[in-house]
């Protein structure tokens, strides 16, 4: 029963797609569908950036900085399940601080609907920075300044980028 019902959450989330057969897949990710979703994640985690910059700790200031050296080193040796899961703690580190739970679950429920082409974007190297972690120090600089401001804009400017990492190569 629990499993069921982790499908049936997903399937709700629109992570998971339920056919005719009644078997679950990865839903099919249109180019349309894509944008869309990186144009609300954009605006959501802006939000999300600036409401949590004036809250985040010196302490989570440096797990972040942690965790992008864990993303390069992961990335240099090809874990991209180390890059993924530090990714992925890097963002929610500083959007948990936001101190907005509404929001915090409607990203969670976006980075689940883009979850299944992350991977692969790694995989095939449509990192479109020369530096793929360049955007996240970016960032971290923008919240050791505690410029609200920027640090938005920095997540914004990534978000809205981010679909062509994910497009088929």
């Amino acid at each position: 029963m629990p499993v069921r019902d982790a499908l049936t959450r997903l399937v709700a989330d629109g992570a998971l797609a339920l056919s005719e057969n009644r078997t679950i897949r990865v839903p099919n990710m249109p180019d349309e569908r894509l944008t869309e979703l990186f144009e609300i994640r954009s605006s959501l985690e802006g939000l999300a950036t600036e409401h949590a910059t004036p809250n985040l700790t010196t302490a989570a200031i440096a797990r972040a900085k942690e965790l992008i050296e864990t993303m390069h080193g992961a990335l240099k040796s090809k874990d991209y399940d180390t890059y993924i899961q530090s990714h992925y703690s890097f963002h929610f580190t500083i959007y948990a601080a936001a101190n907005r739970p509404t929001l915090l679950g409607i990203i969670e429920i976006l980075w689940l609907q883009v979850g299944p082409w992350f991977r692969p974007g790694i995989e095939r190297g449509n990192i479109v920075l020369r530096d793929p972690n360049e955007h996240h120090r970016e960032l971290a600089g923008a919240l050791r300044a505690r410029d609200a401001e920027r640090a938005r804009k920095v997540i914004e400017k990534t978000s809205t980028s981010a679909p062509s990492f994910y497009a088929p190569a």
